[in-house]
């Protein structure tokens, strides 16, 4: 049925309330145009009237409820007369009553509109304002919904960061360990995996509730895993993490490893605006030198990174001597590469770190599963060989060290192969002038110059 738009909702507050009950009974409600038509309707009414009407003298229960879960739905959609709707739901003071099984015993296994918050991939366009709007209309605290997926109430006020809400949860017994989604994420997983809303408070709240700051989800990952894998900045929340838990005399595994053999550093070295909290980390314990399953350390992952900002380097080094933990420069991957070679090896190279690797000590001699020293990787890329060959025997000779210039990789390639396939005449000077051997060069086959172009 379609509504009559010649209904007035502009008009005076009881007019438009006569105006709203009329609305009512246009509706079809299995059909959802039809229900998102009467909200935008209603969202005229909500605009302009000063009363807030008794809904139940409008509507059944079933039909409110109904009517917020299309506004989270509205809301998902980048459509703000969600929000307009729940807070004027929130404002007419009405309140959910809960359903009951045969014992008169609120049943705990049901759907509301707070759980269908965070089933949308765009659940980042909720406010916290609206969710806490949400919690207003369902304020049963007592009582802990779970849906069908496994998401709670619990896991929402914990995801958004609502204080006020998860207080009261742990108020009336609500455990601060309880397992809450297929992934077994406990409540501090969740509330240290986002951004929103007051996460330091929760945080608070929850570990002097008792959570287990060790808990590991079914990945393996503890909360702390999950703070340092998220891409957000959030070292203040990891201070206070370590401040309570210090205050409660907990041991934290700040080592501790995921499936994938990682530790919290790892993922915080992985992230170009951690820095803050890798210090944090290595202040409270952190290894520097930890292998996960394919043999990286927390080194290994930042060298393979993109940019060349060295200065996450210069702290991760620096705080690890200053603590008598020094990092382990050629620790090799199960693919045999170190640090330096990883670093070398991006088709736009990292010179700054490159450079700080080598003043440090990095051997430049070590060879990877494919035979090749960190040289065969630099004549081999091409890109910035030139000042990189330069560098290198700049600090060879600044450091008195030995560059083994000669050696083969596994298909029987120096560096000068390689340098001439990739036709780098001045690398091949330097190369030479510091000692590579001319007398058993075999120039290069015609497939080795194409497969020069293509690595």
């Amino acid at each position: 049925m379609k509504f009559n738009n010649n209904f007035d909702l502009t008009s005076g507050d009881q007019q438009k309330l006569v105006e709203l009950k009329n609305l009512r009974k246009l509706i079809t409600w299995e059909i959802e145009k039809n229900r998102h038509e009467f909200l935008s309707h209603v969202d005229s009414y909500i605009d302009g009237s000063e009363t807030n009407p008794n809904l139940r003298d409008i509507f059944q229960d079933e039909e409110v409820e109904r009517l917020l879960f299309d506004s989270v739905n509205c809301i998902h959609n980048g459509d703000d007369k969600g929000a307009r709707f729940i807070e004027f739901v929130y404002r007419t003071g009405y309140k959910d009553k809960p359903k009951v099984d045969e014992n008169d015993e609120p049943s705990l296994h049901r759907t509301t509109p707070i759980h269908h918050v965070v089933r949308h991939k765009n659940s980042n366009l909720f406010n916290n304002c609206s969710v806490h709007d949400l919690f207003k209309i369902y304020d049963r605290y007592d009582v802990n919904y779970i849906d069908e997926l496994g998401y709670t109430h619990f896991y929402v006020a914990c995801k958004y960061g609502l204080n006020d809400v998860v207080k009261k949860y742990l108020e009336f017994g609500q455990d601060a360990n309880c397992f809450m989604t297929e992934t077994c994420d406990g409540p501090l997983h969740v509330a240290m995996g986002v951004p929103e809303g007051n996460q330091n408070q929760v945080v608070k709240l929850l570990l002097r509730n008792d959570a287990n700051p060790n808990l590991a989800n079914a990945e393996g990952s503890t909360p702390l895993h999950i703070l340092c894998e998220n891409p957000y900045d959030q070292h203040e929340l990891a201070e206070v993490f370590f401040k309570i838990t210090n205050e409660k005399h907990q041991i934290v595994q700040v080592d501790a490893l995921d499936k994938f053999g990682k530790t919290p550093l790892h993922y915080a070295m992985a992230n170009g605006n951690k820095m803050q909290i890798v210090r944090v980390l290595l202040r409270n314990g952190a290894e520097p030198n930890v292998a996960s399953n394919d043999g990286s350390t927390p080194l290994h992952i930042f060298c393979a990174r993109g940019d060349d900002d060295d200065n996450l380097t210069k702290i991760f080094l620096g705080i690890s001597d200053e603590l008598r933990r020094p990092v382990q420069l050629d620790t090799q991957d199960k693919e045999g590469n170190t640090p330096l070679h990883l670093t070398l090896h991006h088709n736009f190279p990292r010179k700054k770190v490159a450079e700080l690797l080598l003043k440090r000590g990095a051997d430049l001699n070590v060879i990877n599963n494919d035979g090749s020293t960190p040289l065969h990787i630099i004549c081999k890329r091409g890109n910035d060989a030139e000042f990189l060959v330069k560098m290198l025997f700049e600090i060879k000779e600044e450091k008195r060290l030995q560059i083994q210039v000669n050696t083969e990789d596994k298909q029987g390639r120096t560096p000068l192969h390689w340098a001439v396939a990739r036709f780098l005449p001045n690398v091949v000077n330097i190369l030479l002038y510091n000692g590579a051997d001319l007398s058993s060069f075999v120039f290069p086959a015609l497939s080795h110059f194409d497969e020069g172009f293509k690595d």
